[in-house]
């Protein structure tokens, strides 16, 4: 059983293919994400309060995990790491994002590769 607490609710989730492409998203903003070698950046679509101001986001974590179908080689063999939510001027808002990076294991090399991710934002 599962239950909603307004300290502790999903923010955002979204599924995101190896092109940046999101197939499936809630609370996040574009029609893309834009990779950088084997870094997306991740934009949060905060919500504005009346003030005008974006709601921040609070003791959020964020979840990732690289679709198995997306990895070249042994799935053993994939990473996929986020960092903390940070805050930073995007369409002209402070907006919230976080960072994925990918990597794969190839002839014994780890190898920066943009694989398809799924995510989801929990926090108050």
């Amino acid at each position: 059983m599962g239950a909603t607490y307004t300290d502790n609710i999903i923010r955002a989730w979204g599924e995101i293919d190896a092109s940046g492409i999101i197939l499936a998203s809630f609370g996040i903003s574009g029609p893309s994400i834009t990779w950088i070698g084997n870094m997306a950046t991740v934009w949060l679509d905060n919500a504005v309060k009346p003030d005008g101001f974006a709601f921040a986001l609070g003791n959020t974590s964020v979840t990732a995990t690289i679709e198995s179908s997306s990895a070249n080689s042994d799935p053993g063999c994939v990473t996929i790491a986020v960092s903390p939510i940070q805050r930073a001027l995007h369409n002209a808002l402070y907006t919230d994002y976080f960072t994925v990076w990918t990597h794969t294991l190839n002839s014994g090399t780890c190898t920066q590769t943009p694989l398809a991710f799924t995510f989801k934002v929990c926090g108050r």
